[in-house]
Protein backbone atom coordinates (compact mmCIF):
# COMPACT_ATOMS: atom_id res chain seq x y z
CA UNK A 1 0.00 0.00 0.00
CA UNK A 2 2.97 2.15 1.28
CA UNK A 3 4.35 1.49 -3.08
CA UNK A 4 1.44 2.43 -4.40
CA UNK A 5 0.42 5.48 -2.07
CA UNK A 6 4.38 6.73 -3.52
CA UNK A 7 3.75 6.13 -7.05
CA UNK A 8 0.05 7.64 -6.89
CA UNK A 9 2.29 10.85 -5.33
CA UNK A 10 5.08 10.48 -7.92
CA UNK A 11 2.23 10.21 -10.78
CA UNK A 12 0.70 14.02 -9.43
CA UNK A 13 3.55 15.50 -8.76
CA UNK A 14 4.71 14.73 -12.43
CA UNK A 15 1.59 15.78 -13.50
CA UNK A 16 1.87 19.31 -11.45
CA UNK A 17 5.29 20.04 -12.83
CA UNK A 18 3.85 19.51 -16.99
CA UNK A 19 0.71 21.60 -16.09
CA UNK A 20 2.27 24.74 -16.88
CA UNK A 21 3.01 23.97 -20.34
CA UNK A 22 -1.09 24.12 -22.16
CA UNK A 23 -1.90 21.10 -24.34
CA UNK A 24 -3.39 21.28 -27.56
CA UNK A 25 -1.79 23.18 -30.82
CA UNK A 26 0.79 24.35 -29.29
CA UNK A 27 4.39 24.34 -30.69
CA UNK A 28 8.13 24.47 -28.31
CA UNK A 29 9.96 25.01 -31.30
CA UNK A 30 10.84 28.78 -31.81
CA UNK A 31 12.40 28.63 -34.70
CA UNK A 32 9.86 26.32 -36.72
CA UNK A 33 7.09 28.52 -35.13
CA UNK A 34 9.04 31.77 -36.82
CA UNK A 35 9.17 29.97 -40.12
CA UNK A 36 5.69 29.01 -40.19
CA UNK A 37 4.13 32.28 -39.13
CA UNK A 38 6.28 34.00 -41.89
CA UNK A 39 5.13 31.47 -44.48
CA UNK A 40 1.38 32.22 -43.28
CA UNK A 41 1.87 35.87 -42.77
CA UNK A 42 0.13 34.97 -38.74
CA UNK A 43 0.94 36.58 -35.72
CA UNK A 44 3.15 34.54 -33.28
CA UNK A 45 2.78 34.35 -29.80
CA UNK A 46 5.28 33.66 -27.77
CA UNK A 47 4.45 31.71 -24.23
CA UNK A 48 7.35 31.95 -21.36
CA UNK A 49 6.62 29.26 -18.61
CA UNK A 50 8.79 27.45 -16.11
CA UNK A 51 7.93 23.93 -14.48
CA UNK A 52 7.66 26.07 -11.20
CA UNK A 53 5.73 28.72 -12.08
CA UNK A 54 2.34 28.19 -9.95
CA UNK A 55 0.35 31.24 -12.00
CA UNK A 56 1.62 29.38 -15.39
CA UNK A 57 0.00 25.86 -13.99
CA UNK A 58 -3.10 27.79 -12.87
CA UNK A 59 -3.49 29.22 -16.77
CA UNK A 60 -2.92 26.58 -18.15
CA UNK A 61 -5.35 24.87 -16.49
CA UNK A 62 -7.81 27.48 -17.01
CA UNK A 63 -7.45 30.48 -19.27
CA UNK A 64 -5.80 28.18 -21.87
CA UNK A 65 -7.84 25.64 -21.75
CA UNK A 66 -11.10 28.11 -21.89
CA UNK A 67 -13.51 27.71 -25.58
CA UNK A 68 -12.93 31.72 -25.76
CA UNK A 69 -9.34 31.69 -25.81
CA UNK A 70 -8.16 28.48 -27.56
CA UNK A 71 -10.52 30.20 -30.61
CA UNK A 72 -9.10 33.05 -30.53
CA UNK A 73 -5.78 31.38 -30.63
CA UNK A 74 -6.67 29.39 -34.12
CA UNK A 75 -5.68 32.88 -35.52
CA UNK A 76 -1.61 32.71 -34.52
CA UNK A 77 1.08 31.03 -33.97
CA UNK A 78 1.77 29.47 -30.58
CA UNK A 79 4.51 28.72 -28.87
CA UNK A 80 5.13 27.60 -25.74
CA UNK A 81 8.71 27.73 -24.07
CA UNK A 82 10.31 26.84 -20.62
CA UNK A 83 12.36 29.99 -19.49
CA UNK A 84 15.13 26.90 -17.81
CA UNK A 85 14.98 25.30 -20.80
CA UNK A 86 15.89 28.35 -22.87
CA UNK A 87 17.59 31.08 -21.26
CA UNK A 88 19.27 32.75 -24.28
CA UNK A 89 15.89 33.37 -25.89
CA UNK A 90 14.09 34.34 -22.93
CA UNK A 91 16.96 37.16 -22.25
CA UNK A 92 16.77 37.42 -25.82
CA UNK A 93 12.87 38.45 -25.47
CA UNK A 94 13.90 40.44 -21.88
CA UNK A 95 11.83 38.10 -20.09
CA UNK A 96 12.01 39.34 -16.48
CA UNK A 97 8.80 37.07 -15.00
CA UNK A 98 6.92 34.59 -15.96
CA UNK A 99 4.25 33.70 -17.04
CA UNK A 100 4.89 36.48 -19.89
CA UNK A 101 3.21 36.56 -23.21
CA UNK A 102 4.63 37.99 -26.65
CA UNK A 103 2.38 38.56 -29.62
CA UNK A 104 5.13 38.99 -32.73
CA UNK A 105 4.47 40.00 -35.73
CA UNK A 106 5.72 37.20 -38.79
CA UNK A 107 8.90 38.62 -38.83
CA UNK A 108 9.49 37.99 -35.44
CA UNK A 109 9.29 41.59 -34.28
CA UNK A 110 7.83 42.45 -30.77
CA UNK A 111 4.48 44.39 -30.86
CA UNK A 112 2.69 43.46 -27.61
CA UNK A 113 3.70 41.94 -24.51
CA UNK A 114 1.74 41.10 -20.91
CA UNK A 115 3.07 39.81 -17.55
CA UNK A 116 1.26 37.79 -14.98
CA UNK A 117 -1.59 35.62 -14.12
CA UNK A 118 -5.01 36.93 -16.87
CA UNK A 119 -8.31 35.14 -16.90
CA UNK A 120 -10.29 33.99 -19.92
CA UNK A 121 -11.81 37.50 -20.10
CA UNK A 122 -8.74 39.71 -19.85
CA UNK A 123 -6.84 37.16 -22.14
CA UNK A 124 -8.85 37.62 -24.75
CA UNK A 125 -9.11 40.82 -25.28
CA UNK A 126 -5.40 41.22 -24.72
CA UNK A 127 -4.79 38.79 -27.66
CA UNK A 128 -7.16 40.37 -29.87
CA UNK A 129 -6.03 43.84 -29.27
CA UNK A 130 -2.35 42.44 -29.96
CA UNK A 131 -3.33 40.83 -33.70
CA UNK A 132 -5.10 44.01 -34.19
CA UNK A 133 -1.94 46.14 -33.91
CA UNK A 134 0.04 43.71 -35.61
CA UNK A 135 -1.57 44.27 -38.14
CA UNK A 136 -1.41 48.22 -38.11
CA UNK A 137 2.73 47.60 -37.90
CA UNK A 138 2.35 45.41 -41.28
CA UNK A 139 0.33 47.91 -43.00
CA UNK A 140 2.92 50.93 -41.21
CA UNK A 141 5.50 48.65 -42.88
CA UNK A 142 3.97 48.43 -46.08
CA UNK A 143 3.62 52.34 -46.15
CA UNK A 144 6.89 52.75 -45.27
CA UNK A 145 8.15 50.20 -48.07
CA UNK A 146 6.35 52.48 -50.18
CA UNK A 147 7.46 55.72 -49.40
CA UNK A 148 10.92 54.72 -49.32
CA UNK A 149 10.83 53.34 -52.91
CA UNK A 150 9.42 56.35 -53.80
CA UNK A 151 12.36 58.11 -52.17
CA UNK A 152 14.83 55.73 -54.35
CA UNK A 153 13.14 56.46 -57.38
CA UNK A 154 13.55 60.29 -56.96
CA UNK A 155 17.27 59.73 -56.42
CA UNK A 156 17.77 57.95 -59.54
CA UNK A 157 16.09 60.97 -60.69
CA UNK A 158 19.32 62.65 -60.43
CA UNK A 159 18.35 66.57 -61.17
CA UNK A 160 18.67 68.60 -58.37
CA UNK A 161 14.84 69.10 -57.73
CA UNK A 162 14.39 65.28 -57.62
CA UNK A 163 17.04 64.95 -55.03
CA UNK A 164 16.13 67.66 -53.15
CA UNK A 165 12.60 65.77 -52.90
CA UNK A 166 14.47 62.52 -52.45
CA UNK A 167 15.94 63.93 -49.11
CA UNK A 168 12.52 65.32 -47.91
CA UNK A 169 11.19 61.86 -48.37
CA UNK A 170 13.85 60.19 -46.32
CA UNK A 171 13.88 62.91 -43.53
CA UNK A 172 10.23 62.40 -42.76
CA UNK A 173 11.06 58.41 -42.74
CA UNK A 174 13.35 59.51 -40.08
CA UNK A 175 10.70 59.59 -37.07
CA UNK A 176 10.25 55.57 -37.99
CA UNK A 177 11.38 53.53 -34.78
CA UNK A 178 12.17 50.72 -36.21
CA UNK A 179 15.80 50.26 -35.85
CA UNK A 180 16.17 48.41 -39.09
CA UNK A 181 14.02 50.80 -41.02
CA UNK A 182 16.24 54.33 -39.77
CA UNK A 183 19.36 52.52 -41.03
CA UNK A 184 18.00 52.00 -44.18
CA UNK A 185 16.84 55.90 -44.18
CA UNK A 186 20.22 56.67 -42.46
CA UNK A 187 22.65 55.09 -45.27
CA UNK A 188 20.58 56.85 -48.29
CA UNK A 189 20.80 60.33 -46.36
CA UNK A 190 24.63 59.77 -46.18
CA UNK A 191 24.86 59.00 -49.50
CA UNK A 192 22.90 62.30 -50.20
CA UNK A 193 24.84 64.21 -47.54
CA UNK A 194 27.86 63.41 -49.59
CA UNK A 195 26.41 63.94 -52.82
CA UNK A 196 25.24 67.71 -51.75
CA UNK A 197 25.18 68.94 -47.95
CA UNK A 198 22.36 71.09 -48.78
CA UNK A 199 20.28 68.60 -49.57
CA UNK A 200 19.77 67.70 -45.85
CA UNK A 201 20.10 71.01 -44.29
CA UNK A 202 16.37 71.73 -44.02
CA UNK A 203 16.01 68.29 -41.52
CA UNK A 204 17.46 70.60 -39.17
CA UNK A 205 14.60 72.68 -38.96
CA UNK A 206 12.07 69.15 -38.41
CA UNK A 207 9.96 69.45 -35.44
CA UNK A 208 11.01 65.61 -33.85
CA UNK A 209 14.63 66.20 -32.17
CA UNK A 210 15.46 62.76 -32.66
CA UNK A 211 15.13 63.77 -36.66
CA UNK A 212 17.30 67.05 -35.71
CA UNK A 213 20.27 64.60 -34.10
CA UNK A 214 20.39 62.16 -36.49
CA UNK A 215 20.86 64.62 -39.43
CA UNK A 216 22.94 66.49 -37.53
CA UNK A 217 25.15 64.08 -37.24
CA UNK A 218 25.03 63.06 -40.87
CA UNK A 219 26.13 66.49 -41.56
CA UNK A 220 29.02 66.76 -38.87
CA UNK A 221 30.30 63.85 -40.87
CA UNK A 222 30.59 65.48 -44.05
CA UNK A 223 31.30 68.74 -42.80
CA UNK A 224 33.75 68.59 -39.78
CA UNK A 225 33.50 69.79 -36.72
CA UNK A 226 33.84 73.41 -38.23
CA UNK A 227 29.49 71.95 -38.70
CA UNK A 228 27.86 73.90 -35.49
CA UNK A 229 23.97 74.23 -35.39
CA UNK A 230 22.35 73.07 -32.15
CA UNK A 231 19.89 70.89 -32.43
CA UNK A 232 18.36 71.60 -29.12
CA UNK A 233 18.06 75.14 -30.03
CA UNK A 234 15.24 77.02 -31.01
CA UNK A 235 13.44 77.00 -34.03
CA UNK A 236 14.30 80.61 -34.94
CA UNK A 237 17.70 80.39 -34.34
CA UNK A 238 18.11 76.90 -36.12
CA UNK A 239 16.56 78.57 -39.66
CA UNK A 240 19.07 81.15 -38.84
CA UNK A 241 21.62 78.71 -38.44
CA UNK A 242 20.21 76.77 -41.68
CA UNK A 243 20.10 79.60 -44.20
CA UNK A 244 23.34 80.80 -43.55
CA UNK A 245 25.02 77.46 -43.96
CA UNK A 246 22.66 77.37 -47.23
CA UNK A 247 24.40 80.64 -48.14
CA UNK A 248 28.03 79.36 -47.50
CA UNK A 249 27.48 75.83 -49.42
CA UNK A 250 26.04 77.77 -52.59
CA UNK A 251 29.15 79.88 -51.99
CA UNK A 252 31.62 77.46 -51.79
CA UNK A 253 29.49 75.74 -54.96
CA UNK A 254 30.27 78.58 -56.98
CA UNK A 255 33.16 79.35 -56.23
CA UNK A 256 34.43 75.61 -57.32
CA UNK A 257 32.97 76.02 -60.51
CA UNK A 258 34.57 78.84 -61.37
CA UNK A 259 38.27 77.14 -60.49
CA UNK A 260 37.57 74.07 -61.67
Amino acid sequence: MKRFGSTILLFVLGASCTLAVPVGGWSTNYSSALDEAKSKQQPVLVYFTASWCGPCKLMARTTLTNEAVTQTLSSVIHVVLDVDEHPKLAEQHNVRAVPTFQMLSPDGVEVATTTGYQDAGRFVSWLTNGMIEVKQVAERQKQFAEKLAAADQSILGASPESLKKAAAELIELCATRDGASQKSVSDRLADLAARDPALVLDGLNHPRLGVRIQVANLLRTRLGDAFEVDSWGDAATRRRAVAQWHAKLAGEKTSAGKNP
